[in-house]
């Protein structure tokens, strides 16, 4: 069945049909259907049959439709209706029968459907599971996917077990015609739902516009202090960010204030970001620190700036002297550059293929994948050293710089033994095999893994 939630949503806490009710919904069972009637005829919602309330009686299609119309004060319907019909809803809906307005005006609002063949039969009794889909739309209520109910069609199931989990007391006999009785229970509670709605949309509606009238007034305040110059420093700042009127405030004022950094060249960051940090007055430390973000900003951008130009330029091919020191790593924000990689690392930028302009996070995975490569050379050298020269012993930690997994859980003696056997691997590596052991780090971290599979044998 069709639905069209956000549209009624909309006709909900909009429309002008609400009526007054008794009390709230959980007040509402304490009501009898007569008194719950009369509240409804009392707004035109119902009219009696002969005069008389007649709750007995079924609900025929068409009588609904009307009914749910003037509970959601859809437009165009009311005492007269004001909606001009010109094509027919249904095939079966007549064009000049006093219900075409109403059957109309609640098909395009989403409450009601027709059968598959085009029909919708005004003149049939509305089923207690037809009125549970149009209650649980009025409600707003989603169906329950894929939910069963015993006694009640796959189509109406999902809104039924919807209504059931919000706590609406609904009939069961789902496939008998609905009584007038039932009717005007379900309207009844909608109504109170409906109003609770709406009066709590007015109270967010209400404090949202005070909030911003309450906003305008303040900012009104500091713009008018903010041009004058007989505030303090501190004063003038605290106006000027929650205004915008800058007039007053230059590098000076925030000397005078007491906070340092603030320069010709980043003044206008400054405020920019005192303008959009939140709430004012500050003191003085709380602008000094929203200062000191903006400066390291700046500083961080203007290092990676640095790199990525350097880089992109080739400079370090022409052996010109770079400007690229491990400061300037540090300051991108960029790990693990020391004076005994920079070179390396500097070159290995230089010939990535990552595109430019290259964030913090790309030049960190190749400073490490760089760091990754010499830790694995640094290993390879350990096992061939020139003339007994050649780097230190290595230790658990330099083998997962290279990315070696499997060494750290080992002991000291377990981590010195599997040095001997991993110098005698290489020692005794067959010449006439092709290629150098332990110069990659596969390799490396194949002799690894035979060791910690021979370790777990033992």
């Amino acid at each position: 069945m069709k639905k069209n939630l956000s549209r009624m949503l909309v006709v909900l806490l909009m429309g002008t049909f609400l009526f007054p009710t008794v009390g709230n919904a959980a007040d509402a069972p304490a009501l009898t259907a007569q008194e719950k009637y009369d509240a409804l005829a009392a707004k035109g919602i119902f009219s009696g049959i002969n005069g008389a309330a007649a709750l007995d009686q079924n609900m025929t299609r068409a009588q609904f439709a009307r009914v749910a119309a003037l509970i959601l004060g859809l437009e165009g319907i009311g005492a007269t209706d004001t909606t001009v019909v010109t094509e027919k809803p249904f095939s079966d809906v007549e064009l000049g029968t006093w219900y075409i307005e109403e059957i109309a005006t609640a098909k395009k609002a989403g409450i009601i459907d027709g059968y598959p063949d085009g029909t919708f039969n005004p003149k049939g009794d509305i089923s207690v599971q037809e009125l549970a889909v149009a209650t649980a739309r009025v409600l707003g209520e989603e169906p329950v996917e894929d939910a069963e109910v015993e006694g009640a069609a796959k189509w109406a199931a999902g809104s039924i077990q919807a209504l059931i989990n919000s706590g609406v007391d609904f009939p069961t006999n789902y496939t008998q015609p609905a009584t007038r009785a039932q009717l005007t229970d379900l309207a009844f509670h909608a109504d109170v739902v409906i109003m609770e709605k709406k009066e709590e949309a007015q109270k967010e509606h209400e404090e949202a516009q005070k909030k911003l009238e309450d906003e305008k007034k303040q900012e009104e305040q500091y713009w008018y202090l903010a041009s004058s110059p007989t505030l303090s420093p501190l004063d003038l700042i605290n106006a000027a960010s929650a205004s915008g009127s800058w007039a007053n405030v230059d590098v000076t004022t925030f000397v005078n204030a007491g906070i340092t950094g603030v320069t010709t060249s980043n003044v206008l960051a400054v405020k920019v970001a005192l303008e959009s940090g939140g709430s004012s007055p500050r003191n003085v430390s709380e602008i000094q620190a929203i200062v000191n973000v903006v400066i390291d900003d700046i500083t961080k951008q203007a290092a990676l700036d640095l790199i990525n130009d350097e880089s992109e330029r080739g400079i370090l091919t022409i052996l010109t002297e770079t400007q690229v020191t491990v400061t300037t790593f540090a300051d991108a924000g960029v790990q693990y550059v020391t004076s005994d990689n920079l070179f390396a690392i500097n070159y290995y930028l230089e010939i990535s293929s990552k595109s430019y302009p290259r964030s913090t996070t790309d030049i960190q995975k190749i400073v490490d994948e760089t760091i990754e490569e010499l830790t694995v050379l640094s290993i390879y050298e350990y096992l061939t050293p020139f003339f007994g020269f050649g780097p230190s012993k290595p230790d658990k930690a330099l083998f997962a710089r290279a990315g070696i997994t499997g060494l750290t859980d080992l002991d000291e003696d377990e981590f010195d033994y599997f040095l001997d056997e991993f110098e005698s691997t290489y020692i005794n590596f067959p010449s006439n095999n092709g290629g150098v052991p332990m110069q990659t780090k596969q390799q490396i971290q194949e002799v690894v893994d035979f060791y910690l599979d021979y370790l777990a044998l033992q």
